[in-house]
């Protein structure tokens, strides 16, 4: 009985939250500059063998980026990447059994796509390339 409880309540407040929210929460022109980015990419290496595959999709309603990374080794990892309007840069959150990775920035004056930040290794892992 309790268990029912807590989802008819869970429900309560997530249809509360839904209806409080703009049609287009993330729908400013800020929100797009990573958009092309978006697809499936083959990744290749300075030499052109395959590197590995990259999925980058567009999730919660056009406010987050999701980068699903697999080598040609078998290695995964993915990135949570997202605008965040307090600081007005982008913000890329790595994770992967090998690092950790936290960048933020921006467009640069040349249009390019700039993050930078840091990277940390598990005990004993590698960057996953």
């Amino acid at each position: 009985m309790r268990f029912r409880g807590l989802a008819v309540a869970a429900f309560l407040l997530g249809g509360c939250a839904t209806a409080q929210q703009p049609a287009d929460p993330c729908g400013d022109e800020e929100y797009r500059q990573f958009d092309f980015w978006l697809g499936t990419w083959d990744v290749t290496a300075a030499d052109g063998s395959l590197a590995g595959l990259n999925q980058i999709t567009s999730e919660e309603r056009g406010c987050l980026i999701v980068e699903r990374w697999l080598s040609a080794s078998g290695q995964t990892g993915q990135s949570y990447n997202f605008y965040d309007p307090g600081t007005g840069k982008w913000r890329q959150i790595w994770i992967s059994a090998g690092s950790v990775i936290d960048y933020s920035g921006g467009l640069t004056d040349s249009g390019s796509m700039k993050l930078e930040g840091e990277i940390r290794y598990h005990a004993g892992g590698q960057f996953p390339f």
